[in-house]
């Protein structure tokens, strides 16, 4: 596979983060892009040292859910899952957090 493509976990959207790693040793992937919610699944620290030890290459971290800014009630779990994400991305060397902020909020206010 060329070295500057990326396949994402987001691709396999089904598969559990133990299959994702089966799949891409099989097929000799190196460069990945991460589902946080996968990440999740397995335990943080726990997937960071497997993503290490096989010698992949991060190229992102993606599904960090939906933050509904105009829910202030949810922006402390939200926030703890950031800095979360912000700690595997160091731990695994990824360059990029791929967030998605949700809806745009409450309309014709006024």
């Amino acid at each position: 596979m060329h070295p500057r493509l990326s396949v994402s976990a987001v691709s396999s959207w089904a598969w559990t983060f133990d299959e994702d790693l089966r799949y891409w040793d099989q097929a000799g992937i190196e460069h990945v892009g991460l589902s946080f919610r996968k990440l999740e699944d397995v335990g943080l620290e726990e997937a960071a040292r497997r993503i290490r030890s096989a010698g992949l290459r991060v190229s992102n971290i993606v599904e960090l859910g939906w933050w509904n800014l105009d829910e202030p009630a949810t922006w402390a779990a939200q926030r703890s899952r950031l800095f979360a994400a912000l700690d595997v991305a160091v731990a695994t060397d990824a360059p990029a957090l791929i967030l998605t902020s949700g809806p745009a909020g409450p309309v014709g206010v006024g």
